[in-house]
C-alpha cells in the first residue's frame, strides 16, 4: 500500500490579483469561515465627494464593518487644502458611521503625506507605525505608515 499525501498534486499558480475573478472565491471562502465563528456581518462603503463647478476636487472613501469605520482614503486637491474641506469630509463620514452605531474609526497615512498632523488635530491617535519602502524608490530615506484610531463616542 502506497502512502500518498493528499497535497502532493497541488499546483501553485501566480496570477495578477487585480484582474483574476478567482480572488472573489477566496474572499467568499474566508467570509464564510469568519461568519461560522463570529456570525453574519455587513460591510458598507461610503464615498463623499467635494465638487466645484461639477468637478471633483476632493473626497473621502470609507467602509464600515465589524464595529469600525475604516477610512480608506481622503484626498483634497492641493490648491484647496487648508480650507476646511478635509475636515468637513472627515466629519461627514464619521457622522454617517455614528448613525450606523459605529463608534470607532481607523486609518493609515504615510509620513510623506500631509495627513498625519491633520488627523491628530481631528482627534486621531497613532497606535503603531511600520517602515515602508517604495518599490521603485532610489531614496535612502526611511518612510513610515502611521496607523491611527479615534473613539467616535466622545
Amino acid at each position: 500500500m502506497q502512502n500518498t499525501n493528499e497535497v502532493d498534486d497541488i499546483v501553485f499558480e501566480i496570477v495578477d490579483g487585480e484582474d483574476d475573478p478567482r480572488k472573489d472565491e477566496l474572499k467568499k471562502s474566508l467570509r464564510e469561515f469568519n461568519e461560522s465563528i463570529i456570525g453574519k456581518y455587513t460591510s458598507k462603503t461610503k464615498v463623499i465627494l467635494s465638487l466645484k463647478d461639477d468637478r471633483v476636487i476632493g473626497g473621502i472613501v470609507g467602509y464600515m464593518t465589524l464595529g469600525w469605520l475604516h477610512i480608506d482614503l481622503l484626498c483634497v486637491e492641493e490648491r484647496y487644502r487648508k480650507k476646511g474641506i478635509g475636515k468637513k469630509l472627515l466629519s461627514a463620514i464619521e457622522k454617517i458611521a455614528k448613525s450606523n452605531n459605529i463608534y470607532r474609526s481607523k486609518l493609515n497615512t504615510g509620513n510623506f503625506q500631509t495627513g498625519y498632523e491633520f488627523y491628530l488635530s481631528q482627534g486621531y491617535e497613532e497606535f503603531t507605525k511600520l517602515a515602508i519602502t517604495p518599490e521603485f524608490g532610489e531614496s535612502t530615506t526611511i518612510y513610515y505608515d502611521y496607523y491611527m484610531k479615534k473613539d467616535l463616542s466622545k
